[in-house]
């Protein structure tokens, strides 16, 4: 229990606080007096971290893929948005429907989701970056978008959202500063990972594609006011990356 504990710890807090920082001067820069949401997002952001390291139990123990922890994040952020009684689950992007004029908007989104991979693919000069796997295909394709989605576009940006409002229009886009910090959280959180063994891997590579993903998703979001859009865009990318892995194999 203790070394669960001080793995979530060592991989949380560097995030956590490099983000609460820069929260806080945006927050000055901005006049927001009010950021007592942080601590809401701080426990969220520290919950999802421990299910994304806990020991896999049962069935999932013979799975490749960490499809318990993620399964259990996106339970986290569901929770976390239901129980924001301030705002509407449809306010978190929860509705099938996207906002009107939004089509073209959801096409570019997409398309540039599916070209961005291909960058990465090319810094790893065509090699495979995953196991070339059908277990690999099937969790690129659905469990990644489903459980970051709900955290980073769902619940984060849309909190941010509400201290920081969103003053700014982009290609038709409203948005503020938790567009941007958000993005930066979900660079940060895919630049580095300790694992079992306190083993540290880090890439800026990656995180700059992250925070490149963050920006069009966190764009895509706000354009079409629903989330489906970005687990879509989101999903795909992942499995352009897992496709390219049974080529390069």
């Amino acid at each position: 229990m203790l070394q669960y504990l001080e793995l979530v710890a060592l991989n949380a807090l560097p995030g956590l606080t490099v983000m609460m920082v820069l929260i806080i001067i945006v927050g000055r820069l901005a006049s927001v007096r009010n950021l007592a949401t942080l601590w809401v997002l701080a426990v969220v952001y520290l919950l999802a971290y421990a299910c994304l390291l806990a020991p896999a139990v049962g069935f999932f123990r013979i799975l490749q893929w960490n499809w318990q922890g993620k399964i259990l994040t996106a339970i986290v952020a569901l929770l976390a948005i239901l129980f924001t009684r301030a705002l509407k689950p449809a306010d978190f992007g929860l509705r099938w429907r996207i906002a009107t004029g939004s089509q073209w908007a959801l096409l570019a989104g997409i398309g540039a989701m599916i070209a961005l991979p291909f960058a990465i693919i090319a810094l790893a000069h065509g090699r495979a970056m995953m196991p070339a796997t059908r277990e690999t295909l099937a969790f690129q394709l659905i469990m990644p978008g489903v459980d970051e989605e709900l955290l980073f576009r769902g619940y984060f940006q849309t909190r941010l959202n509400a201290v920081f409002h969103k003053p700014w229009n982009v290609l038709g886009a409203q948005m503020g500063w938790g567009l941007p910090l958000t993005a930066i959280a979900f660079a940060m959180v895919h630049m580095s990972m300790v694992g079992r063994h306190f083993r540290v891997e880090w890439s800026i590579p990656i995180a700059l594609y992250a925070l490149m993903q963050g920006l069009i998703l966190g764009w895509l979001r706000e354009r079409t006011a629903s989330l489906w859009p970005c687990t879509v865009a989101h999903n795909l990318a992942n499995g352009v990356v897992a496709v390219w892995s049974f080529v390069g194999a």
